[in-house]
Order: structure tokens, then C-alpha cells, then sequence
């Protein structure tokens, strides 16, 4: 298999919300450790044979005791959000194909999400392309969206940046277009300017969500490729993970 792409899966996170004694992304759910649905939607997408997987000093014994070391490990040596957690693995990327940046925690990723993210992006010649998730309500099963961030788009449509919760106004939180944190970037355009991104925000930390509105000062072609809510779940507390499993199971 050819790598068309790179990809870097976010895994750092220790999980604590889960209560669990290992990184979150290697709770099971349905069976299975979470990053192992990535891991498989990855290999079956026939995009990317060597996946980067990013995670803690702390936490690597852990990845390799239970997925292998077949994988390319970069290791975040703080947790100082998701643009620190892409720099740490920026010297493994090949920079002349684009990187695909995924989260750890969400196992209801699919290999046609990720075929459809990667053809939206060469198709537009994007510098960004945001997989974007649209729900109905933040009712319900619904729930666990409602903490993510909002999309903003101009009157045309055209997204303008990414707010996130903590820094969203009442009239943004009414938005029902949310980041479940699937991008793909070109990939030398990302690692030149990871350095410009600051953490001038409520949490202090380093969020890849700021590369949308640099893009778009810059000019740059910002685009976006929809997700189910279904493809799109993130697991950051159990009753997530429930959600998820019925979700994997079929019985949603």
C-alpha cells in the first residue's frame, strides 16, 4: 500500500472524566479498544499504511502492549492541546502529501469518512478541509456535540472560523454545524505555521481550530466535507461511550 496521505491520530489524553486506569483511547468499546476502529477504518480506507499515533511518555507501554509496535509512536511530552499534540509529530510527516489529523476517542470513524474527506480536499486543491457534523438538536442522543466547537461561515456560506465552546457567545452555541476535529491540511503549509499559533484562549492551549482563521486571512481555500453525527461521536465520558457502542453495535 502507498501512502496518499499521512495520518496522525491524536492519543495522549489519559481519559480522566472515564475513570480509567489506562489512555482513554484504549477503553474498549463494543469489544474493542476505541483506536482500534481507527486503526482498522484507516487500513481498509487503503490511504495510509504507517498511521502516526501520538501519545504521552507515560502512556507508549501501554499503546504497544496492546496494539503493537507495528505503528509510528510520537511521543507529546505535555498535554497543551491539539496543534501541540500535530507538532509533535511534524518531523515524521512527509510534507509533499497532506495529513489527515484524527481523535483517538472517536471509534465510529469509517474508511468512507476518510476516502470522502481526502477527495473533497484534492478535488478543491484545499489548504484546509474540516469534516463537519450537523445535528438536528443537542438533544437526546445528540448530547455529546453540544460541547464541541461551532462552525462560523460568512453570509456566502464560506467558513470563516471555528469558535470554541468555552469562547462562544449565547447567539454561536444556538449553532448546529460543529468540529468533531477531523482535518485534513496540506501538509508543509500546517508545519510552517504551527509555530503562529498561540493559546490565547479560556483553556490556555494550543488549538488546531486557530489554522481556519489564519487560512482564511491568508486566503487560502477552506473547505468542508459533511459527516454523519454517526461517523462523528466522541467518547469524553461513559455515557458517550454507551452511545458509541450502540451506535457500533447497531442498535442506536
Amino acid at each position: 500500500m502507498e501512502n496518499k496521505v499521512n495520518i496522525v491520530i491524536m492519543a495522549a489524553g489519559h481519559g480522566k472524566r472515564m475513570n480509567a486506569d489506562r489512555p482513554k483511547p484504549l477503553l474498549e468499546v463494543a469489544g474493542k479498544p476505541m483506536i482500534q476502529y481507527i486503526l482498522e477504518a484507516v487500513q481498509e480506507s487503503g490511504i495510509c499504511e504507517n498511521p502516526i499515533i501520538v501519545v504521552s511518555p507515560d502512556n507508549i507501554d501501554f499503546f504497544k502492549e496492546i496494539i503493537g509496535e507495528s505503528y509510528q509512536f510520537a511521543i507529546q511530552e505535555q498535554q497543551l492541546g491539539t496543534a501541540h499534540a500535530v507538532k509533535s509529530a511534524c518531523h515524521l510527516l512527509d510534507l509533499k502529501k497532506p495529513t489527515i489529523v484524527l481523535n483517538g476517542d472517536h471509534p465510529t470513524i469509517s474508511a468512507n469518512m476518510l476516502l470522502r474527506l481526502l477527495k473533497e480536499h484534492d478535488s478543491k486543491k484545499a489548504t484546509i478541509t474540516l469534516g463537519v457534523v450537523t445535528v438536528p438538536s443537542y438533544g437526546d442522543w445528540y448530547t455529546p456535540f453540544e460541547s464541541w466547537g461551532r462552525i462560523i461561515r460568512d453570509t456566502n456560506g464560506n467558513i470563516q472560523q471555528i469558535i470554541e465552546v468555552k469562547d462562544s457567545s449565547v447567539d454561536q452555541l444556538n449553532i448546529k454545524e460543529v468540529n468533531p476535529n477531523y482535518f485534513c491540511f496540506d501538509t508543509r503549509w500546517m508545519c510552517d505555521r504551527l509555530p503562529s499559533i498561540d493559546n490565547n484562549n479560556i483553556a490556555g492551549e494550543y488549538y488546531l481550530t486557530k489554522f481556519v482563521s489564519i487560512a482564511v486571512l491568508e486566503g487560502q481555500i477552506v473547505t468542508s466535507s459533511p459527516i454523519t453525527p454517526e461517523e462523528g461521536i466522541g467518547v469524553n465520558t461513559p455515557e458517550h461511550r454507551d452511545i458509541a457502542e450502540r451506535i457500533l453495535l447497531g442498535k442506536k
